[in-house]
């Protein structure tokens, strides 16, 4: 097993929480020292996951938040972890919408699950990930105070 992936807890459909990770999860500074841990089969799905995220965000930086890589623009975030049994992306502010799609995968309020012996999913992973970055981040907040204050 992977005593460096943090064990989280999902308090609401718009937050994650860490409630418990290894002292080496911080060890991880960036995106690429986490994928670098996994063994190569692994670390190739979820470099696939990665590049479905980075799609929907080609301007997108590459970040450790909550101790999970996440592709972060804008304000908006898409965290995605690899697990002993399945790898996972954490997308909160769109699930509710994907319901139907993701009949077949295990999910929570703010995860979907994938399992490693299948193939990665590309074409929904890109799509869920458009849908975020497609919401209104800090560019548009700061637009909508602009219009307010004129």
């Amino acid at each position: 097993t992977f005593s460096f992936i943090p064990k989280l807890a999902i308090f609401s459909s718009r937050s994650l929480i860490i409630m418990a990770a290894s002292i080496k999860s911080s060890a991880f500074s960036t995106v690429s020292q986490y994928l670098d841990n996994w063994p190569t089969p692994k670390k190739k799905i979820l470099r696939t996951v990665q590049e479905c995220i980075r799609k929907a965000a080609p301007k997108g930086e590459d970040v450790i938040s909550y101790a999970m890589p996440a592709v972060l623009f804008d304000g908006k975030r898409v965290w995605y972890a690899g697990w002993d049994k399945h790898y996972s992306i954490y997308v909160p502010q769109v699930m509710a919408q994907y319901q139907n799609e993701l009949k077949r995968y295990k999910t929570s309020k703010s995860a979907i699950n994938f399992p490693w012996d299948e193939p990665v999913p590309v074409d929904l992973i890109t799509k869920i990930a458009q849908s975020v970055m497609a919401l209104p981040g800090k560019a548009a907040k700061t637009k909508i105070k602009s219009a307010q204050n004129d």
